[in-house]
Parts: C-alpha cells; structure tokens; sequence
C-alpha cells in the first residue's frame, strides 16, 4: 500500500522551530520584534527569549505583554554573559532541531521564516541558511561577508552569484541545524559581543556544511541598535580583538602567517583613520588591548585551534574563494 505525499506546506509545518531571541536593555526594541514574529505566517515555533541581565524592567514588560503566549519562554541570566554565550544558554533551553538566533533590534516579515524553512528541507546539505537583511541608510543589492583578512564587509551581488551563493557570514538573524551547532561547540564564548557570527559560520564552513541566503526571507534591522550603548573604543576593542583570535583559530598555518599580518596592518591603519575622524583618545589603547588579550590567551586559543584544524574538511582555497574581495570602505562594523 503506498503511502500518501504530504503536500509540500504540511511537511513544513511538521518542522517545529525554536527562535532565539537575546535581550539585553532592549526595551524598547521588543514590541517592534516580537509582534512581528508572532505574526508570522509559519505558526510552528517557540521563542526563547533569553534575558542578559536587563536593568531597565524588559522582563516584566514581556511577561505582561506576551504573558499568555503559549510557546514563550522566558530565560533570565543572573549576569550578562554577552552576545555569543547568551545565545548558547538560549540553545541550551530550546528543544527544536532548527535553530534560528534572531537579534532583538528586527523585525521580520510575515513569511520570513516559512522561507527560512523551505531552504532547509531542500537543502540536507545545508549548515546555516541566512535571511536578507534590509538595514536602514544601506543600500540593498549589497550583502554580509567577509574577507580574506577577516573584515566583516558588503560585497555587490554579482561578486555573492559568482561565490556559487554562498557567504561565510550569518548576522542579526541565521537559521542553523542543532546536530551543526552541537558539532561546532555553538558560540565562542570568549567573544561576548562582536565576530561570533562570523567565526561560527567559519567553523560550520571548514566542517563542509553550506552556507546559503535565502532572499525571500526578509528581516529589517537596526544597525548596532544593541551595541551602540557600548562606547566606539570599546566596540573597537572587542572588535578587533575577536578578529584576531577567529583568524588563528580558523586558517592553516600557511594561510595565517601570509594574511594576518596584513590583517593586523589593516586593523592600526582603519584604527588612525578613525581617530583622526572622531579623535576619540581611547581608540589607540582599544587596539593595543585587542592585541594584548590575544596574546595573554593564545595558548586557550591554539587549544581551540587544534581542534578545529584536526577535523576541517575544506581547504583554505575553498574558504578564500567564497570569501568577499577586499574592499578598504565597505566594513560593515
């Protein structure tokens, strides 16, 4: 007896997902997300929303606003432990096998995450699947990568066709598999805020899971509307400092010793410009720490290393060629 094919629409609707949402001080960006969210058009989610310790009264005015929403659930850490292990705590309470970590300062469109979805089934391959971000003030034929010297930039789209559509990125919002996040050890906790993203994604890449955009998921996004509470210096400073790291961690002995110094070059050199732009004098120190730190834990560092180039499938050629061109104006932070 044949059984009959579930039409494509119910067996989406079978994938249950689990949304990730970090909060830290971002009153006032979760009306504007959450409402969105729940008036998605794929109903079979949960949200988790994960609270960093918030001071400016976030959890009760979720708990009295979206109180009776059966598939909330609400997560209070007891100090703000950042952006990446913020998002593992949220891993951790989620009970789905897709995974989508969504940044508070979005909102997303009605069939954001039935598109999202749909990638994934007709993908097995697929690692990480990412939506298109509509930032205010950007234009939008340009999208997320980053280079060869580890600068989270906007390439054009015919440079992201000939990548093979593909990107080493995953930004305010990514759908990833659980069996991917749970091989790649999730977030690099060490990062709190700033380049966990990318280095995630890196890591997904060297392991040979794909890396796609799906444009008909759309998501509005804020720029920096969660980190710009944080002054320039100390965006600079965990900026700079997680590159670094994600690039001893991730490239092959040749690779690293013939693209970080350059990297680093690139980081004093972006560094001046904008001191001489904001003269902010706490800038130069802000570079002096980042590479201070890495030198204090380069040798929890090179654990992670190892560990990391013992098991990559993929060669440098590979990452490089799916990499965005260097371009010294188009660094997205």
């Amino acid at each position: 007896m044949k059984t009959a094919k579930l039409p494509e629409t119910e067996i989406h609707s079978l994938l249950p997902v689990s949304i990730i949402i970090l909060n830290y001080n971002g009153k006032k960006h979760l009306e504007t997300c959450l409402d969105s969210v729940f008036k998605s058009s794929y109903s079979n989610f949960e949200v988790i929303l994960v609270d960093n310790c918030s001071n400016d009264d976030s959890v009760d005015f979720i708990k009295e606003k979206y109180g009776d929403k059966f598939n909330l659930k609400i997560v209070v850490n007891s100090e703000n432990l950042g952006f990446a292990e913020g998002n593992n705590v949220g891993a951790k309470h989620a009970k789905n096998d897709l995974l989508v970590f969504l940044n508070n300062d979005t909102e997303v469109h009605p069939d954001w995450l039935k598109e999202l979805v749909k990638t994934a089934v007709s993908n097995p391959s697929l690692g990480i699947c990412l939506c298109r971000v509509v930032t205010e003030g950007l234009r939008q034929d340009l999208i997320g990568n980053v280079d060869r010297y580890g600068r989270a930039v906007l390439m054009r789209q015919e440079n992201f066709k000939m990548n093979g559509g593909e990107v080493i990125a995953s930004g305010p919002v990514f759908l990833i598999r659980r069996d991917t996040f749970n091989r790649i050890d999730g977030f690099d906790s060490r990062y709190f805020i700033y380049f966990e993203d990318i280095d995630l994604a890196w890591r997904a890449k060297l392991l040979g899971y794909k890396i796609l955009l799906q444009q008909n998921s759309i998501v509005f996004h804020k720029v920096a509307g969660t980190t710009k509470r944080y002054g320039l210096s100390r965006r600079r400073y965990f900026l700079y400092r997680n590159t670094l790291r994600t690039l001893i961690k991730n490239y092959s002995f040749s690779t690293f010793w013939r693209l970080f110094p350059i990297s680093l070059m690139l980081i004093i050199i972006e560094s001046v410009a904008i001191l001489l732009t904001v003269r902010d004098p706490y800038l130069p120190m802000a570079v002096i720490r980042a590479i201070l730190w890495n030198i204090t834990n380069l040798n929890d560092t090179l654990i992670l290393r190892k560990q990391i180039q013992n098991t990559r499938v993929i060669d440098d050629k590979e990452i490089l060629r799916i990499m965005a061109p260097f371009n010294f104006l188009h660094r997205i932070v």
